[in-house]
């Protein structure tokens, strides 16, 4: 990341000691990435020494065989760090990934590099093989991502957590080389700036944080303004160039540009309380980061003008955007007064390490991991009501604090510890492994109530951090993207917080199944080299979906597949098409074109006119006013298309009742029709089918009136871009059976 430097502390040392439960770690692995990536043994002591490093934000971790890397970014530039004596802590290893790393053609890839947080982690075998431990779960998304590199092919990262041993295959396809030039705007060529590369906003036909995609590169240019970015992905990157007060950013498919770099914005800011400085805070400003002064002052340069927003966690800024004007500009951040929450985690008494506490009032969160004493420590929090819980493996606790303007201490008990253990077997008999078992409660009331684990290599399993009451079983191959296995048993009943049962038998169809196909285009010809993903909806956004590339005919086959329906989606740079299909079948994925209608006569209309930014106007729908509960739903939406759209929106479709919704989100015409395909006076139907059986969190759903909620929307969960409309709302209600 770019940074600008305000104090300094040249030639600051980089050392400090890797432990495990406490001992020396001897002969881990230390990674030092940022301005130079260098790596370093622990010695007998677990001490290990960078020496004097230019300052300068880093990361950092540490790994030994069987153990979770510990990975923690430090700034150098803060005189409070000390650099020199770091401390970093393997813990026990309770989730890891397993598998392959290949080629499309199943070919092993030695040596590919599979990394935590892309710092640090392990390598390949001859046959391409992997194992690296992962958290299960985080505070932040950054602590889930898997980064896989390999010499020669594009680079991919997936965020997923898992609850165990999960077996996943990684595909890199042949990279893509990108060339190109920096000049200013004389054209005259620019040396030593830096280029970032990230994949552009993936026009996926399924969209989720479980979907592998590129991961970042990086270059400097020489001193002809030249660049060379190996080992990404083709279809379109998003470049951000910079140089001394110079900068730009462009979206691009092409593989040989010329980026020209304009007057940045530069930035000369405090960051204050009130009147009060605030010192040794990280401000980032665009993707900028800086530190401020003991007076609270910070300088930022290179940024990109335009609207921005300014980040200074823990703290929240009363203001959190600010428009940049190229050239200088003064800024006054001012945050809002805050207090430390403290306190130590316990169960039956006894600190309890590295257990997750998460809180929040609104988007207002917190959160953080205990140490090895079970203390644990919130800064920047403001004044408030929040709700949350704190959590390991086997128990939880729901929070609920009412925050003031002084400091508070808290101690949190680990109360809810129920466990339900047992074994998972196929219809044989035989013992299935290395499967996910969920036990979750009808009952509406904690997020955290809930069991899962996975089962060992004899189908045994223990699933504990549950409330008590009754609790229906599920079993998966995965949690991402795959329907649970079928499953005949009734609801396990739990009499209590700390109640055990055991010998709970669960008897699975366990076949893996296989879907074959073909991608073409419209003229009937396949398609090589296509990216084919697919999706039951079950998903939990930290588990990988299942993905496979074409051949040179066209053809596809996803394996290991649990029974049931599935979305295929697959695209090009230019279009994407979708299918939906039986595991255990075949089918034919058809890329591009839309398809308009005539005359249309809607079956109901809105009570007025629904149009989204003078855009599209929705005609009307075609629903049924009732269906079963577990049958399959079609609906049609009508769309009259005012202007041309310019970004690649799909439709949102919520059907919701209390406390719960289905998601039957989907790209146009099954995914054969890009919005920015859509043309002024184009009126298309869009018809599309989806599940009543269960909602988005993979609960049933009980027979009552439900409402159906409907817009256009693009981006990823967090950074939801919908399009705006004058009417929202639902526009219809389905009474489900």
């Amino acid at each position: 990341m770019p940074a600008s430097f305000n104090q300094p502390y040249a030639g600051r040392q980089i050392a400090g000691r890797v432990t495990a439960e406490g001992r020396p770690a001897v002969g881990a692995r230390v990674r030092l990435v940022g301005l130079a990536s260098v790596e370093r043994v622990t010695d007998a002591t677990g001490h290990f020494d960078f020496g004097p490093m230019v300052p300068a934000v880093y990361s950092i971790g540490a790994i030994e065989q069987g153990r979770l890397a510990d990975v923690q970014r430090i700034d150098t530039r803060d005189p409070k760090l000390r650099s020199d004596a770091l401390e970093l802590a393997l813990l026990p290893c309770d989730a890891s990934l397993v598998g392959r790393v290949t080629d499309p053609a199943g070919t092993p890839i030695r040596g590919a590099q599979v990394m935590r947080e892309d710092v640090i982690g392990t390598e390949t075998d001859d046959q391409g093989h992997y194992e690296l431990c992962i958290r299960r779960v985080a505070l932040q998304l950054e602590e889930l991502r898997t980064v896989v590199r390999a010499a020669g092919y594009a680079a991919q990262e997936v965020i997923t957590g898992a609850h165990g041993r999960h077996a996943f295959d990684f595909m890199l396809i042949p990279e893509t080389i990108l060339r190109g030039k920096v000049v200013d705007e004389s054209g005259a060529p620019i040396s030593g700036a830096s280029v970032r590369i990230t994949s552009g906003e993936p026009a996926r036909a399924v969209r989720h944080h479980g979907l592998a995609i590129g991961a970042p590169a990086t270059a400097t240019s020489d001193d002809n303004g030249g660049f060379v970015v190996r080992g990404i992905e083709r279809g379109p990157h998003h470049l951000v160039a910079r140089a001394p007060s110079l900068a730009a950013a462009a979206d691009t498919a092409e593989t040989d540009v010329t980026l020209t770099l304009r007057a940045s914005a530069s930035v000369h800011g405090r960051v204050v309380t009130g009147a009060v400085p605030i010192a040794g805070l990280d401000v980032t400003i665009d993707d900028v980061t800086a530190l401020t002064g003991a007076d609270g002052t910070f300088e930022i340069d290179d940024a990109t003008p335009g609207e921005t927003t300014v980040e200074v966690a823990p703290y929240r800024p009363r203001t959190p955007t600010i428009k940049l004007t190229p050239g200088a500009n003064d800024v006054v951040i001012d945050v809002e007064s805050t207090v430390t929450v403290r306190g130590t985690i316990h169960q039956h008494g006894t600190a309890v390490a590295n257990a997750r506490l998460m809180v929040s009032e609104g988007d207002n969160y917190h959160a953080c991991y205990s140490d090895a004493d079970g203390r644990f420590e919130l800064p920047g929090m403001t004044a408030g009501h929040y709700k949350g819980g704190a959590d390991t493996a086997e128990a939880y606790v729901d929070l609920d604090w009412t925050i003031g303007t002084s400091d508070a201490t808290y101690d949190v008990e680990l109360t809810q510890a129920g466990q339900i253990a047992g074994v998972v077997v196929d219809q044989a008999n035989a013992p299935v492994a290395n499967v996910v078992v969920r036990f979750e409660t009808a009952t509406v009331g904690s997020n955290f109530d809930r069991g899962r684990c996975t089962t060992d290599a004899n189908g045994a399993f223990e699933c504990g951090h549950m409330a008590g009451g009754s609790y229906k079983p599920f079993v998966y191959f995965t949690e991402n993207g795959q329907p649970p296995l079928h499953l005949d048993h009734e609801p396990v009943v739990l009499a209590g917080s700390s109640a055990r049962v055991d010998h709970v038998r669960l008897v699975v169809d366990a076949r893996r199944l296989a879907i074959h196909g073909m991608v073409k285009d419209k003229t009937g010809a396949g398609i090589a080299g296509v990216r084919v993903i697919a999706s039951n909806g079950h998903e939990a956004n930290t588990a990988p979906l299942p993905v496979v590339f074409t051949d040179a005919a066209g053809a596809f086959t996803l394996t290991d597949l649990a029974a049931g329906t599935y979305t295929l989606g697959a695209e090009t740079a230019a279009a994407r098409g979708t299918a939906r299909v039986e595991a255990g079948s075949s089918a034919t994925i058809v890329i591009g074109g839309c398809e308009t209608a005539l005359a249309v006569e809607p079956g109901a209309k809105p009570a007025r006119p629904m149009i989204w930014d003078d855009r599209v106007e929705l005609l009307g729908w075609d629903a049924p006013p009732s269906v079963k509960v577990g049958t399959a739903m079609t609906m049609t939406l009508y769309f009259k298309v005012l202007r041309s759209v310019d970004q690649p929106y799909d439709v949102f479709v919520h059907v919701a009742g209390e406390h719960r919704w289905i998601n039957a989100d989907h790209t146009p015409q099954t995914g054969h029709c890009l919005t920015t395909e859509w043309k002024a006076g184009d009126v298309l139907a869009d018809r599309f089918t989806f599940t009543t059986a269960l909602d988005s969190s993979g609960l049933a759903n009980p027979p009552k009136t439900y409402t159906i909620d409907v817009g256009l929307y693009r981006g990823q969960p967090g950074a939801w871009d919908n399009l705006p409309t004058a009417t929202p709302g639902p526009i219809t209600t389905v009474k489900l059976e």
